[in-house]
């Protein structure tokens, strides 16, 4: 049954997170299923805003939605778990390793913050803040399931995480302007003078290049900042915090293709999967680097 749970949350992992499925099987063997089930639980509760349709009653239903993750989380900590692949599962982890439970619950008050905030954010700081607790809290979940507890490990998580937060918010434009949202920060784009209404009607433009620039840009500094404390750190890194955060390097990829694109969000290739990738996480892995 263990075995069938694991299975069934790795396969949903890969359905709707297939970059993070592939980072998660380069995890050691005794940390993997622990990750599987935060990842899994990240996904569903990630999925509250796709799943909960627009009206009057959407606040009412969302709250309800993210409650019952609160609640889950809750009774797997408190020793009463619900029938739930995804309690089954994380109830089983922390047996193993010290997964936090402030880190799922704050992953819950972003996602459940962001439903309610609407489409952009008013600031890259407001921006920089949501990636923080929902990015960086998975990583810091995963190096828990990996062993890692280290307060250097977890600085550098969490400019990976911003990072792979303002990276996806970057990816999601071109997917998300058809249903009318946008998601890039506000006084980013007053300060290129583009308006959401210019981008859901014109779609492409320098001005709203100029405005992935700078987002791409700060995301590569963070990826930068990350590496350099890394290094830093030299033989004090432990190489088995690696595999936790493996992904950056799907966001470094984007990034690269993004600036040879020249910062078109809208270019059709960048929505091609990258064949690159698995090799790139192997050899990453292989040589301890990110």
């Amino acid at each position: 049954m263990a075995a069938k749970i694991a299975n069934s949350l790795a396969a949903s992992v890969r359905a709707a997170d297939f970059e993070g499925y592939l980072a998660t099987l380069f995890a050691p063997s005794h940390a993997r299923d622990a990750i599987f089930a935060v990842r899994a639980f990240n996904v569903e509760v990630a999925h509250v805003r796709d799943a909960v349709r627009k009206g009057d009653m959407q606040n009412v239903i969302a709250g309800q939605r993210y409650k019952f993750w609160r609640d889950l989380v809750d009774g797997v900590y408190g020793g009463r778990p619900i029938n739930h692949p995804v309690a089954t599962a994380l109830s089983a982890a922390i047996l193993d390793a010290p997964l936090s439970k402030q880190f799922l619950h704050r992953i819950i008050s972003a996602r459940e913050s962001d439903f309610h905030a609407g489409s952009s954010y008013p600031s890259v700081e407001a921006l920089e803040k949501y990636a923080e607790q929902s990015q960086s809290s998975l990583l810091y979940l995963q190096l828990e399931a990996c062993g890692v507890q280290d307060f250097k490990v977890d600085h550098i998580s969490s400019h990976i995480g911003k990072a792979i937060g303002l990276t996806t918010v970057i990816r999601s434009t071109p997917i998300l302007v058809p249903e009318r949202q946008l998601f890039l920060p506000s006084d980013l784009m007053a300060k290129h003078n583009l308006s959401s209404e210019d981008v859901f009607r014109t779609g492409p433009s320098n001005q709203l290049s100029d405005v992935v620039f700078e987002l791409a840009t700060l995301a590569n500094n963070h990826i930068v900042t990350a590496r350099a404390e890394i290094e830093e750190m030299k033989d004090k890194f432990p190489k088995v915090a690696i595999p936790a955060l493996l992904s950056s390097v799907p966001a470094d990829l984007y990034l690269k293709r993004l600036e040879q694109a020249n910062f078109d969000v809208f270019n059709p290739r960048l929505r091609n999967r990258d064949w690159r990738l698995l090799y790139n996480l192997w050899n990453h892995h292989r040589r301890g680097t990110l």
